[in-house]
């Protein structure tokens, strides 16, 4: 895994083109990524090695006026 300020770029060995995708889907799911870039090779073993790259950027939840929420009480 390297880092260069919020761009991600990781290598790594899936079973299956099946695995990586639901891999790239999960990321997308998380809401934590964007412009992810999948590239596939097939190696000799029969695994598929992929580097991965993608923009780290976290959701942003933002409360109305910047207040923090209020806490419930009993």
């Amino acid at each position: 895994l390297d880092q260069n300020n919020a761009i991600l770029t990781m290598n790594g060995v899936g079973t299956s083109l099946n695995a990586i995708a639901d891999f790239y889907t999960n990321l997308t799911a998380t809401g934590y990524f964007k412009n992810i870039d999948v590239s596939n090779a097939q190696d000799s073993a029969g695994n598929f090695v992929f580097s991965l790259k993608a923009e780290f950027s976290p959701p942003r939840t933002a409360t109305p006026g910047g207040q923090p929420a209020a806490a419930e009480g009993n």
